[in-house]
C-alpha cells in the first residue's frame, strides 16, 4: 500500500520573494516540478544563440537540488527567474537535525522549553557566529560562515544557517541553510544584499499545527 505524504514538508510556512520556488528536495517531483519550471521560463530564450547558456543553467539547477538531496533535505528554494532581469547565485534548504545524543543534563530535563533553550545555547556558542535570537515563530539560532571554493561551485561564498526547535520536540530542530556563491567577503555589497533578504525571509517563518516536517 503506498503511504501519501505532503508534496512539501509541512508543519512550517516561509514567505517568498517573486521569482522564488520550492522544491520538495525528497523524491523525483521536486525534479518534475523543477523541470517544469525551467521550461516555462527558458521558452523564449533563443535556442540558436543561448543553446550553451541553457543547458548549463539547467544542469546547474538540477546540480543544486541533487545536492540538496543527498543532504537530506526536505524542501529546495531557487530562485529561478531572477531579481531586477538578472540570475540570483543562492539558495536555501530546510532538513532536520536530531539530537540522538545531548549532554547528560539535558536528559534530567523534563521541561522541553528549557531543554530548547540549552540546546540552543549549546548551539550558538559551538557555531561561528552564532547567536540566540528571539523571532516572530519563537527561539532560534542564527550562524554564519564563509564557504571556500571547492570543484562544484567554482566560487567561494557565504553560508546562514538558523536552528529552529520544533514544537514539543526540543531534541528535534530543523534547520533553514542559505548558501550564496561569488564572494565571502563581509564587505561585499550583493552578499550581504542576499543575507539581508534571508534574514527578511526567516522573519517569516511561522509553525503549523499537524507537524509532518
Amino acid at each position: 500500500m503506498t503511504s501519501l505524504r505532503p508534496a512539501h514538508a509541512s508543519g512550517y510556512t516561509v514567505i517568498l520573494p517573486p521569482g522564488w520556488l520550492r522544491l520538495d528536495a525528497r523524491s523525483e517531483v521536486g525534479t518534475e516540478e523543477l523541470d517544469r519550471e525551467l521550461d516555462a521560463i527558458l521558452a523564449t530564450v533563443p535556442r540558436d544563440s543561448y543553446g550553451p547558456l541553457i543547458t548549463q543553467a539547467r544542469r546547474q539547477a538540477h546540480d543544486v537540488l541533487d545536492r540538496a538531496r543527498i543532504a537530506g533535505a526536505l524542501d529546495l528554494y531557487l530562485p529561478l527567474s531572477g531579481m531586477h532581469g538578472g540570475p540570483v547565485p543562492a539558495s536555501f534548504l530546510v532538513r532536520t537535525v536530531d539530537f540522538h545524543e545531548p549532554p547528560p543534563d539535558l536528559l534530567a530535563s523534563h521541561d522541553p522549553e528549557a531543554t530548547s533553550l540549552r540546546v540552543a545555547t549549546m548551539l550558538a556558542t559551538s557555531l561561528p557566529h552564532g547567536e540566540v535570537r528571539d523571532m516572530p515563530a519563537g527561539m532560534a539560532v542564527r550562524s554564519r560562515r564563509d564557504v571556500a571554493e571547492t570543484p562544484d561551485s567554482g566560487r567561494p561564498g557565504t553560508r546562514l544557517d538558523y536552528h529552529w526547535p520544533l514544537p514539543s520536540q526540543p531534541l528535534k530542530w530543523a534547520l533553514a541553510s542559505f548558501t550564496t556563491l561569488g564572494a565571502a567577503k563581509p564587505e561585499d555589497d550583493v552578499t550581504e544584499l542576499l543575507i539581508g533578504l534571508f534574514d527578511a525571509i526567516m522573519l517569516t517563518w511561522r509553525w503549523r499545527p499537524a507537524l509532518v516536517i
